[in-house]
């Protein structure tokens, strides 16, 4: 019986690594071996902490279970990142769980896991392909925006030329750097938001200066400045986030709402916080989305612009990025009045996932 667990072990195609109460290595199958480069003999009876890229999501795991006593609990397809002996780091999706013997004692704990890694790196790369497609976008407002400084500082620079009074000179020579400065903020802007997020991890983030940096992109769209703008941001609104990937959100949402609106409308963003959790809207008075759409708007590639006008993964991107800061999203719309977006993290102080 011994023998046929143990081919089942090592036939497996996923990691199984089991621990005993003091978190030392007890079993590693072959799967795990291959992945992690580690032979068996070189991690039983180690802690298993040694195989975390950062020790503290172990403990975060446990922390989720919250195990009292011998409660026999479970931890279901979390991310962690392990470490292999190489130095490379590998993504995992590992169900924790308690271990017991046949009196229902625990005996440590058994960790099953699935190589994620290539599905994150898809992840990112659709990601930042979304981003650079959201930039077309705005290229013609941010275009317009940079000539202008470029003319000023031209014209500046050509009456300079045949200038003799010094205090006109100085006069344009300030201009100069006022516009210089102008366009070099702008494209600062342009790159900050165009840098991949692959290699920044998640931190603790203000939503409302989320949303106020995410506004800076959202203004290079044409038709930014026939629109209303209402802001009502409550500070200190923190949560854990890659601040990149959430302003990728917002501009997405933003940039939606102010081509829905057209030439004229409102565009509304708030957040706020409420109990264990912060909220955000984002909400436009424009076409508003067919009720028969509403349902469909987050799966990929589903758009109803003309083709080439749209990727149809904008708001599939959103939602993959919401959810996997455990946060939720939910559309409130009616064709012809209007749509407003609520979005709903877990605060930086904890709690639990959100639902709507």
């Amino acid at each position: 019986m011994n023998q046929h667990l143990q081919m089942i072990l090592d036939n497996s195609k996923v990691i199984i690594l089991t621990t005993d109460r003091a978190g030392r290595i007890v079993e590693f199958n072959r799967e795990a071996e291959k992945l992690l480069g580690y032979g068996k003999n070189e991690v039983v009876g180690k802690n298993v902490l040694m195989l975390y890229e950062n020790p503290a999501q172990r403990g975060e795991l446990l922390s989720e279970a919250r195990p009292a006593g011998d409660a026999v609990w479970a931890v279901r397809n979390r991310e962690v990142v392990l470490r292999s002996k190489s130095g490379k780091t590998c993504h995992i999706s590992l169900t924790l769980s308690s271990m017991v013997d046949e009196m229902g004692k625990p005996m440590g704990t058994v960790g099953v896991g699935k190589d994620i890694t290539e599905q994150k790196m898809l992840q990112f790369k659709l990601l930042q392909s979304e981003k650079l497609a959201g930039i077309g976008t705005l290229a013609t407002g941010i275009g317009h925006e940079i000539n202008n400084p470029l003319a000023g500082i031209l014209g500046m620079a050509e009456a300079i030329i045949d200038e003799d009074d010094v205090r006109v000179i100085k006069s344009h020579a300030e201009d100069i750097v006022k516009y210089a400065v102008h366009a070099g903020n702008i494209v600062r802007q342009l790159s900050a938001y165009s840098r991949s997020t692959h290699d920044a991890g998640a931190s603790t983030v203000d939503m409302a200066a989320v949303i106020e940096d995410s506004l800076k992109m959202a203004r290079h769209v044409e038709s930014f400045n026939a629109i209303e703008l209402v802001l009502d941001l409550e500070k200190d609104c923190f949560f854990t986030a890659n601040s990149g990937e959430l302003q990728q959100v917002f501009v997405n949402l933003a940039v939606n709402a102010i081509h829905a609106m057209g030439d004229r409308g409102t565009l509304t963003l708030r957040c706020r916080r409420e109990g264990a959790f912060v909220t955000a809207e984002v909400s436009d008075t424009g076409s508003g989305i067919p009720e028969e759409n509403l349902n469909k708007i987050f799966d990929p590639f589903f758009t109803t612009k003309p083709p080439g006008k749209g990727t149809g993964l904008g708001l599939y991107v959103v939602y993959k990025i919401i959810t996997g800061y455990g946060g939720a999203i939910e559309v409130d719309s009616k064709a012809g009045r209007g749509a407003r977006f609520i979005l709903k993290f877990p605060s930086a102080a904890g709690g639990p996932e959100p639902t709507f």
